[in-house]
C-alpha cells in the first residue's frame, strides 16, 4: 500500500477530456471572426540583402491591406534569450538564411494575404554563405555585422590575448573553457588514450502544431497575446522591447500547446503578430504552414566534438580533453546557454576524473539557427562520451557495462563543472540509482546471452548495445519557481503558476502534489497558468524544470495554505495554538474527535460572503540552487544486413532515475516520446542543404523522415526512484533525460554486430553499407 493518496498514483491529465472531445482550447480555436491575416515573407536564399520590393501588383489584389519591411521596425533585438548584444529587428532587410523573414503581407483573407505574397517583386542582392560550421571562424564571410550596413554589433576585443568569445568580425558567438587539473601531464601517465570525434545534425522539432499566434486589443486598450507559447513571461518581454511598448500594456495568455520541445521558445512569430495588431489596431492571426515551420524555426544544435579520453589497464578514467564547435547558425538566439548548460549537465556522468579540460565554441553560419531542443546540448556532449566509452572499452578488450561501472557518478561525487558547483559552494550528487539502471536495462535485453565480443558471421547479424546519459531539473541559481493559491468562497482552491504545460503533464502534476499536501481531490482545486495579467512571474518551461521547480514551489505553497487553514479552523473553533487537529474527506476534526467543520462549513464560518476574515492566499517561491541530475540507461537491439546496410531496431530498453515517479502513466509517456525523438537523430533525421545553392532540401514530411510507427521498436521502460532530498516529495526531472541514451545505444549495438564504430549521426543504411565496403578493403576510417 502506497504511501501516498494522490502522487504516486496513474493520474489522468487535467485537460485530457476537453482534448478527447476536441473542445476549442487551441489558440486556433479560439481566433476572432474579425481578425487579418498575416503571412510572412521569407528569404529565398541563405544569404542575401533586399535591395527592392515591388508591392504594385500586390496591393490591387481585393483585401490587401499593407506590407510591413524592417522600416516599420527598426529597434534592435534578440528574440527570447538575451545572451549577447542585440543582433536584429523584428523585420530584416538582410535575410542570413533562407526562412528568414523580411516581410509581412496583412490581409482581410488567407486568399488574399497569400496572393498578395505571390505578387511581390522583390530584387535580392545575393551573397556567398558559410556553411561550414568547420570553418566559419576562419571564413572572411561574415555572417553578421556592420558589413552590411545594417545594424551594427560589436565585434569583441581581444583583451590581453584572451579570447573575447562573442566575436562576430570571426563568425565567433561564445568559447566555453574551463580546466581544471594538469590534463597533458594526466594523459602522458594514462595506459590509454582513445581520441574520438562526433558529429550531431541539425534536428527539426516537428511539433504537430506549427507556430501561430493571435493578438487583439481588449475592451480596456492592452494588446493581449495568444500563443500556445512555452513561456507567457518572457514572450510578454521580449514583444514590448521588440515593438518598445509598455510591457505593463501587454497581456500573454498560453493555449493549449500542441508540442513545444523547446520549440515554442522561439518568440519571433508572436512578435510579428503583435506588430502587425499594434500597426493596424486590428485582431490579427498568424500561422506558419508546414514548410514555413521547417525553414524559419530554429532546430537542435549542430556539434562537431573531439574528446581524448585517457585510462588505466583496468578502464578507470583518469583525464577528459574535449574540444568541439556547435553551429549556432545565422544569429546567437540561446546558442550561449545550450553551449554551457550541454557541458554542465553532461559532464557529471564521470566525475571521478583527475584533470578535464573542455574548450567549445558556438560559431555563426547561414544555417537554420539553432535553439532550445529537447536535450540541450546534453544529447550531442552525452553521445561524444558514450562514443569515448566505448573505444576505450574496446581497445583494452573490457566489456562496456563494466567500465561503464567503474565510472559513472555515484552518491557523494563532486567536481567542478557539475551543476550549482561554486568554490565556495561545491555542489555534490545527493541521489542515483544510475548504476541500478545499468545493470537492470542489461538484464532486460537479455545481455549475458546475445552481447558477446565476437563479431556475428553472416548476412544478418544481430547486436545489443548500451548508453547512459545524464540531464538537469532546471538551471540551477538561476531558475526559481513560485506558485499562489487562494481558497474560494465554496471551499475549493485556486492555484497560480505561471508554468506552462507544453504537453508533459505539468498541470496534472501540480495539481496531484498540492493535493497529496491539502488532502483535497484533484477535482476541487482549479488550475490558473500562463497568463501574465494574474500568474506569478515565470521563466518559462525548458530545461526539465516544471516538475521540480514548479512543483517545489507549490508544495511550499500547499503547506503554507495547510498551516493557515489549521489555524483559522483552531481560532475559530476556540482551540489552543497547539491543539491536535486532524483531517479526512475535507472535514476537521478535534483533538478528541469531534466533527469541527468541513471546508465548506469553513468557508462559510470564514464570512467570504458576509465581509468576514481576511482572503486566505498564500505564495511560495522555490529557487533552484542545484538542479539535480536524473539519469538513464537503454539497452538496443539491431539486426543488419550486411549486403544493403539495412538495419532495423528490434527492442529499445530503458530504465530512468528521475527520483520518485509523481505520476507513473505521464511518466512513460513521455519517455517513449523522448526516445522516439533520439531515434528519429540517430537514424535518418538530419536537415540536408543543396551542394549549389546551399537551399533546404527536406522542408516537408515527404523528405524529412521522422520516426513512424513502422520505425519505433518494441520499448521497456521501467523506472528505478531515487530519493533526491531537495525536490518535491524526491522528485527529479524526466522530460528530457530520456533523449541522451538511445543514439549511443544503437552504435553500440551496430558496434557489436559489425565490428565498427558509428560515431557520426544519423546512422543511415548507406552509411553502414560504406562502413561495411570499407572494413572490408582494410579501411577502418569512421563512416
Amino acid at each position: 500500500m502506497s504511501e501516498f493518496k494522490y502522487i504516486t498514483k496513474v493520474t489522468p491529465r487535467i485537460e485530457g477530456k476537453a482534448l478527447g472531445l476536441g473542445r476549442p482550447v487551441y489558440m486556433a480555436d479560439q481566433i476572432q471572426p474579425d481578425s487579418v491575416i498575416v503571412k510572412a515573407v521569407h528569404c529565398p536564399y541563405p544569404f542575401a540583402e533586399v535591395e527592392q520590393i515591388d508591392s504594385r501588383t500586390a496591393e490591387k489584389v481585393p483585401g490587401f491591406l499593407r506590407l510591413i519591411t524592417w522600416e516599420d521596425t527598426k529597434i534592435p533585438t534578440n528574440f527570447g534569450w538575451n545572451y549577447t548584444p542585440f543582433e536584429l529587428t523584428v523585420l530584416k532587410r538582410v535575410g542570413r538564411y533562407e526562412g528568414d523573414v523580411v516581410a509581412l503581407v496583412v490581409a482581410e483573407t488567407e486568399k488574399a494575404a497569400e496572393r498578395a505574397r505571390r505578387l511581390l517583386k522583390i530584387r535580392w542582392k545575393v551573397h556567398e554563405p558559410i556553411m561550414d560550421i568547420t570553418a566559419a571562424m576562419d571564413s572572411l564571410i561574415l555572417v553578421n555585422g556592420d558589413h552590411l550596413n545594417e545594424i551594427v554589433v560589436p565585434r569583441g576585443e581581444e583583451k590581453n590575448g584572451e579570447d573575447p568569445g562573442y566575436f562576430p568580425a570571426k563568425n565567433r558567438v561564445f568559447f566555453w573553457n574551463r580546466e581544471y587539473g594538469n590534463v597533458e601531464q594526466a594523459l602522458a601517465t594514462c595506459d590509454c588514450v582513445t581520441h574520438v570525434r562526433i558529429y550531431t545534425p541539425q534536428q527539426i522539432h516537428c511539433q504537430l502544431e506549427t507556430h501561430r499566434c493571435h493578438t487583439y486589443y481588449d475592451d480596456r486598450g492592452y494588446l493581449t497575446i495568444l500563443a500556445p507559447t512555452q513561456a507567457a513571461d518572457a514572450m510578454q518581454e521580449d514583444v514590448a522591447r521588440s515593438l518598445g511598448l509598455d510591457r505593463r500594456k501587454i497581456r500573454v495568455i498560453k493555449t493549449q500547446v500542441g508540442g513545444g520541445f523547446g520549440g515554442k521558445n522561439i518568440f519571433s512569430p508572436y512578435c510579428y503578430c503583435a506588430l502587425v495588431t499594434y500597426l493596424l489596431r486590428r485582431p490579427a492571426v498568424l500561422i506558419f504552414s508546414r514548410e514555413e515551420a521547417m525553414i524559419t524555426i530554429g532546430s537542435r544544435h549542430e556539434y562537431v566534438l573531439e574528446l581524448r579520453l585517457g585510462a588505466d589497464r583496468d578502464g578507470t578514467f583518469q583525464v577528459i580533453d574535449s574540444s568541439g564547435v556547435q553551429n549556432a547558425g545565422a544569429y546567437s538566439e540561446i546558442s550561449q546557454d545550450v553551449l554551457e548548460t550541454g557541458i554542465h549537465n553532461s559532464y557529471s556522468l564521470f566525475p571521478r576524473v583527475n584533470a578535464m579540460r573542455i574548450r567549445q565554441y558556438s560559431v555563426f553560419t547561414n544555417k537554420l539557427e539553432g535553439c532550445a531542443f529537447r536535450g540541450f546540448g546534453a544529447t550531442q556532449n552525452c553521445f561524444l562520451l558514450n562514443a569515448a566509452a566505448r573505444h576505450v572499452a574496446d581497445k583494452l578488450g573490457l566489456d562496456l557495462p563494466d567500465v561503464l561501472l567503474k565510472n559513472i557518478a555515484r552518491v557523494g561525487d563532486s567536481h567542478p563543472v557539475m551543476n550549482g558547483w561554486l568554490p565556495e559552494d561545491p555542489a555534490s550528487i545527493q541521489s542515483s540509482t544510475l548504476a541500478e539502471c545499468i545493470l537492470r536495462s542489461m538484464d532486460m535485453i537479455g545481455w549475458a546471452q546475445k552481447r558477446n565480443r565476437t563479431v556475428p558471421k553472416g548476412t544478418i547479424v544481430r547486436g545489443v548495445g548500451l548508453g547512459v546519459a545524464s540531464h538537469a531539473s532546471g538551471v540551477p541559481r538561476v531558475d526559481r519557481g513560485s506558485v499562489n493559491i487562494s481558497m474560494n468562497a465554496d471551499g475549493s482552491f485556486c492555484v497560480f503558476s505561471g508554468h506552462a504545460d507544453i504537453g508533459t503533464g505539468s498541470n496534472t502534476v501540480m495539481l496531484q502534489i498540492v493535493a497529496e499536501v491539502l488532502d483535497v481531490p484533484l477535482e476541487h482545486i482549479h488550475l490558473v497558468a500562463a497568463d501574465t495579467a494574474c500568474t506569478p512571474f515565470d521563466p518559462g518551461t525548458y530545461a526539465s524544470s516544471n516538475t521540480y521547480r514548479c512543483g517545489g514551489a507549490a508544495k511550499l505553497a500547499a503547506e503554507k495554505m495547510k498551516t493557515l487553514l489549521y489555524r483559522c479552523v483552531r481560532e475559530m473553533s476556540d482551540l489552543p495554538e497547539d491543539a491536535a487537529l486532524t483531517f479526512r474527506q475535507e472535514t476537521f476534526y478535534g483533538p478528541d474527535g469531534t466533527r469541527l467543520m468541513d471546508l465548506i462549513e469553513f468557508a462559510d464560518k470564514r464570512g467570504f460572503y458576509w465581509g468576514g476574515g481576511d482572503p486566505l492566499v498564500v505564495s511560495a517561491s522555490f529557487p533552484d540552487s542545484f538542479a539535480p541530475s536524473p539519469y538513464v540507461a537503454s539497452c538496443a537491439e539491431v539486426e543488419v544486413d550486411r549486403e544493403t546496410g539495412y538495419y532495423r531496431l528490434i527492442k529499445m530498453i530503458t530504465v530512468i532515475d528521475c527520483g520518485r515517479v509523481l505520476n507513473p502513466g505521464n511518466a512513460r509517456v513521455q519517455a517513449m516520446g523522448g526516445i522516439t525523438q533520439s531515434i528519429g537523430m540517430t537514424m535518418f533525421e538530419e536537415i540536408k542543404y543543396g551542394a549549389e545553392d546551399h537551399r533546404m532540401l527536406n522542408r516537408d514530411f515527404q523528405s524529412y523522415k521522422i520516426p513512424c510507427q513502422m520505425d519505433v521498436p518494441r520499448m521497456e521502460i521501467e523506472f528505478i526512484e531515487s530519493f533526491e532530498p531537495t525536490g518535491p516529495f524526491g522528485a527529479k526531472s524526466l522530460g528530457e533525460i530520456s533523449t541522451g541514451s538511445p543514439a549511443p545505444a544503437i552504435s553500440d549495438a551496430l558496434f557489436n554486430a559489425l565490428g565498427i564504430h558509428f560515431d557520426a549521426l544519423p546512422i543511415t543504411p548507406e552509411k553502414v553499407l560504406a562502413a561495411i565496403h570499407a572494413e572490408e578493403r582494410g579501411e577502418h576510417a569512421d563512416p
